[in-house]
């Protein structure tokens, strides 16, 4: 039984390790990389009339291995962009009232970047 309990502490400490592990160096991967986000339009506070805007903006990876480019405004999912290089673009649909608009980079390796205006 003893034995039993040594093993599935082990087994514990081991699996919180190995994720803390995998945490740490993933993060160190975003930042070689320099992984990056920018909303290009609408710069700052935007007024409109319509349900829908049209994002758009600029992600970077030094090692050039982008997976993708989400966008969302309000409460709603991120919905992928469409990536040409290192531009991106997506019409989004708004909410009544204010939206926060947010687009995020995703690594091939899962690693993210987020920059919400």
């Amino acid at each position: 039984m003893l034995k039993n309990i040594w093993v599935f502490t082990w087994f514990l400490l081991l699996g919180g390790c190995t994720s803390s592990f995998q945490d740490t160096m993933l993060e160190k991967d975003i930042q070689g990389r320099e992984l990056a986000v920018m909303i290009d339009y609408p710069k700052g506070e935007l007024i409109t009339y319509e349900d829908r805007i049209t994002l758009s903006g600029r992600a970077y990876d030094k090692k050039n291995a982008m997976r993708s480019v989400g966008v969302k405004a309000g409460d709603w999912d991120y919905t992928p962009a469409e990536l040409t290089g290192n531009y991106w673009e997506k019409e989004v649909l708004l909410l009544n009232g204010k939206n926060t608009l947010c687009a995020k980079v995703t690594t091939d390796l899962e690693g993210t970047r987020s920059l919400c205006v």
